[in-house]
């Protein structure tokens, strides 16, 4: 669902430009939105759109994130020679692009591609470019091709010359599957990928969520533009979502992955624990893709046996902690119960707090001053 600021056109209409008025009286802005009891009431559906609203109302106060700017969001179907025009356009800056992809499961679980989406922007020394994000149509409802058999080729040679350039830097939100999707559809190998939302986020914030729907709502001011696509019915399907708004969805994912990574960036590169941190996870994180068992002989007499050591394992550690605590029932899994241990339990003093709910924080940057307060 879209804020209630963005639903209500009358108190759009009523309320003044936002650009600075000539004017020595005083002007008041007023953002309509729920209030909190309402969600705690049961109308959880509407915290993202609460979010979005004090987002927006704190940009105006000149509190928040630098204003969200859609650019250009080339979602309709474009000839193959302009969308290689563009493609070559991008490799040529070496700007940051980011990289979305859809998919349906087609024959024996092969992952169809039916949409790339790319978005290109601003890197460190703010290349001119123009802010945009092209939405590659591929398919079709039906799986049919939406090109000819030539231009789909040369946009599929625009796209794998962009993806395989190591000089054009990428980023993705959990880019795994991503790159899994486009390395099975003929555009691999994929080359410069080296920064995840959802990993840079991990980094700054593990305890919040990670979700693009998230980090779009806390770091920009983008549209509610998957509730819009999704209509509040959960996963995205291509089949129940129409061609326009699909691709729409695809383009916007990957300009709000963009503006989203360069927010996150500006806040990591200021602490170099936390640069070396973003780059051991993405080496761990590529690692994890590339040994994936796929392709790989199992014997599953092995297997069992790995899973019940691990089991056991597992069990003695968790055994030893409960004991140390003094809790039973601990669960380290559960973050308030974390909490709970080091903030309330051992006194530890509370340095670092989370970014919404304002709680002691638990990245992994601060276990080493924590240390000194657990029980030797």
């Amino acid at each position: 669902m879209p804020p209630l600021s963005r639903i209500r056109p009358q108190s759009r209409s009523r309320a003044p430009r936002l650009d600075p008025v000539p004017s020595r009286v005083p002007v008041t802005y007023v953002v309509p939105t729920p209030h909190p009891a309402f969600l705690l009431r049961g109308a959880g559906q509407y915290t993202f759109a609460v979010i979005s609203d004090l987002a927006r109302a704190q940009r105006i106060a000149g509190l928040g994130h630098p204003d969200w700017d859609e650019g250009r969001i080339l979602s309709e179907p474009l000839r193959p020679a302009e969308i290689v025009a563009w493609l070559e356009e991008t490799r040529r800056s070496r700007c940051r692009v980011s990289v979305d992809v859809e998919n349906e499961i087609a024959y024996r679980g092969k992952a169809l591609l039916t949409h790339v989406g790319v978005a290109r922007g601003y890197d460190g020394d703010r290349r001119a470019l123009d802010r945009s994000a092209l939405c590659v149509w591929l398919r079709r409802k039906n799986r049919q091709r939406v090109y000819t058999d030539e231009g789909e080729g040369k946009i599929r040679h625009a796209l794998r010359s962009l993806l395989g350039d190591e000089k054009v830097s990428k980023t993705m939100q959990n880019g795994a599957h991503d790159v899994d999707v486009l390395t099975g559809n003929g555009l691999g190998p994929i080359r410069g990928y080296d920064r995840d939302t959802l990993v840079m986020h991990m980094v700054l914030s593990p305890e919040e969520p990670h979700s693009l729907d998230y980090l779009g709502s806390t770091y920009t001011d983008a549209p509610r533009w998957k509730q819009e696509a999704k209509g509040g019915s959960g996963v995205a399907s291509l089949r129940k979502i129409p061609d326009g708004v699909f691709r729409r969805y695809n383009a916007l994912d990957c300009a709000v992955t963009l503006a989203v990574d360069r927010a996150l960036w500006t806040e990591i590169r200021k602490d170099p624990v936390l640069v070396k941190l973003l780059e051991r996870k993405m080496g761990c994180a590529d690692l994890a893709r590339r040994i994936g068992a796929r392709g790989f002989a199992i014997d599953p007499v092995r297997l069992r046996e790995a899973r019940i050591a691990y089991a056991r394992r597992m069990e003695s550690g968790l055994g030893k902690m409960r004991e140390i605590i003094g809790e039973p029932d601990f669960d380290p899994r559960k973050p308030k119960a974390l909490r709970d241990v080091f903030y309330v339990k051992f006194g530890a003093p509370i340095t670092l707090r989370t970014r919404v709910t304002r709680v002691g924080s638990l990245a992994k940057t601060l276990l080493p001053r924590l240390r000194p307060y657990l029980p030797s």
